[in-house]
């Protein structure tokens, strides 16, 4: 079998990184110029952000930019690189979706959901950050654990 492979979403990921940068920019300003006990607080708000900020840039930003997968599924597993996650389709039982619709948002993901067969633990993938159609990755998904199982 083929591998597929799906990226990051370049629209997701600029958005959250630009708006987080964005965010951190406007309390950096007030940190600069706020006085007396108030200075301590935004100092550590800018200090968190910017760590969050790190954060992202390395696990969404810096990889999109390399154009790296985020899901791949091959005839033996399905490895999700965001969460550094590989589940064998022989290791799971079933596999189902939680649908997310945030339309007041415009938006709309879905959560997948393995159930494991020795433990019942469940794992979780979300498609947030995954570029292409929700219902599509699911498909993908499903299709492949049906043949390969």
């Amino acid at each position: 079998m083929e591998t597929i492979q799906y990226k990051y979403s370049t629209f997701r990921t600029s958005f959250l990184t630009l708006f987080i940068f964005a965010f951190l920019i406007f309390i950096t300003w007030g940190a600069i110029t706020s006085t007396g006990d108030d200075r301590l607080v935004t100092i550590v708000g800018v200090l968190l952000l910017a760590c969050l900020l790190f954060y992202v840039c390395n696990q969404l930003f810096l990889p999109m930019l390399r154009g790296e997968t985020i899901l791949e599924i091959d005839s033996e597993k399905l490895n999700y690189t965001l969460k550094d996650l590989t589940l064998y389709w022989k290791d799971i039982d079933d596999i189902d979706y939680e649908d997310f619709d945030m339309s007041k948002y415009n938006s709309h993901s879905f959560r997948i959901r393995f159930t494991m067969k020795e433990s019942g633990s469940e794992k979780r993938i979300s498609t947030w950050f995954i570029a292409g159609d929700n219902r599509g990755i699911f498909d993908s998904i499903l299709n492949t654990f049906l043949k390969y199982r």
